[in-house]
């Protein structure tokens, strides 16, 4: 829609994609997002209700609670929303909302009020001149050229499976399971514990001084640090978690033995208190239970655990038989 005519004039529609994760907004057409602006945000004070973007939330506050406004991949908080909303139009996009038309994904299993409730909020309060709510899986079947397909999205919360059959989710189909980012954080919490390694976020560290592989870390606490709320600091521990997951866990090829993840190079991460730790073969048993959670110490509680291959599997079984070969 970028570049086409709405009304007689020529303008950009905006494009909102809501997760569990992050927020990310941009123009369509484009090839990436201008923003991606992580959803949580911090509370705030009587002067400002919400502190939001990565910037905000990353500075200690006193007693400043992280909280979200999505739940279970759909909207629970207005407020927050509405804040979220007005930060991307004015900080990301710098955009007026009411000369630009709006398309904003949702999850498959969205409820009907809560749509209603977002569509009330967009042309009351933002006055855009069009808007359009769509599935996010029937956005990516399109964005890869197909009107049925059989879309796998494993985010923060959960791993799902949606059937997409001439633009339409079959409802029915949907599979989720909680075997995703989060329970891959919480693997590698589980390991780090266990190897008595001290995960200490970067806003309790002053300096350091650089130490040897598995040496003990030699560092300096800052000092005059406020009384920050345990979900803060927990939010903060979680970026170190997440920096580990992107440098260092891998997914193997194929099922591999004992052996033959030893003979793998190890993979040497860098903690912000300056100790440093070499991965060997647990950076691929990490993420397998992603894919055979058999034998693993779950501890995520809710939601069938299933394995990405079985989640696939089962939405395709619970389609009509006449739609399946179409997803397979």
């Amino acid at each position: 829609m970028s570049g086409s005519v709405y009304g007689g004039d020529e303008v950009g529609a905006v494009c909102f994609d809501f997760g569990s994760h992050s927020v990310r907004c941009g123009f369509a057409g484009e090839d990436s997002p201008k923003a991606n602006v992580p959803t949580h945000m911090l509370t705030g004070d009587e002067n400002t209700k919400f502190h939001v973007g990565t910037n905000a939330i990353m500075f200690p506050r006193e007693k400043s609670e992280v909280v979200s406004p999505i739940k279970d991949g759909m909207i629970e908080n207005w407020d927050q929303y509405e804040t979220m909303m007005d930060h991307l139009y004015t900080r990301c996009l710098s955009v007026e909302s009411k000369e630009h038309p709006v398309m904003m994904s949702e999850v498959a299993w969205n409820k009907m009020e809560k749509r209603h409730k977002t569509c009330e909020i967009m042309f009351e309060k933002y006055k855009v001149p069009a808007f359009y709510l769509c599935k996010n899986a029937v956005l990516v079947a399109f964005a890869s050229g197909r009107s049925t397909a059989l879309v796998l999205d494993s985010g923060a919360a959960q791993t799902t499976a949606v059937p997409v059959h001439d633009g339409y989710v079959i409802q029915h189909g949907v599979v989720r399971s909680p075997l995703a980012g989060n329970f891959l954080a919480a693997q590698v919490r589980d390991y780090l514990k266990d190897q008595k390694i001290d995960v200490v976020p970067t806003y309790k560290i002053a300096s350091k001084d650089p130490v040897k592989e598995g040496q003990t870390p030699i560092w300096t606490a800052r000092k005059n640090i406020p009384n920050v709320s345990n979900t803060w600091h927990d939010y903060q521990v979680d970026q170190v978690i997440e920096d580990l997951i992107h440098h260092v866990l891998q997914v193997h090829d194929k099922p591999a033995t004992e052996e033959e993840l030893s003979m793998i190079p190890g993979s040497g991460f860098e903690f912000p208190n300056g100790y440093s730790h070499l991965f060997g073969a647990e950076r691929f048993k990490i993420p397998e239970p992603l894919f055979d959670p058999l034998g693993t110490n779950l501890r995520i509680l809710g939601g069938d655990m299933l394995a990405a291959q079985h989640v696939l599997s089962s939405s395709i079984s619970m389609c009509d038989i006449d739609v399946r070969p179409g997803l397979w």
